[in-house]
């Protein structure tokens, strides 16, 4: 990623992480679109509830 987006961006921290920050949201939304989002039921052990 960085050699990609964020080497033309030296020194500037801020629009580096906001850079990174929108890749991830876009890749998350992606994966998500792929591959679906459907939620689990999931049933704890008995000595947690």
């Amino acid at each position: 990623m960085y050699q990609v987006f964020l080497r033309w961006h030296p020194g500037q921290d801020l629009r580096q992480a906001l850079i990174t920050i929108a890749i991830s949201i876009i890749i998350a939304d992606q994966l998500l679109a792929n591959f679906g989002g459907l939620a689990q039921r999931m049933i704890w052990p008995g000595g947690l509830t």
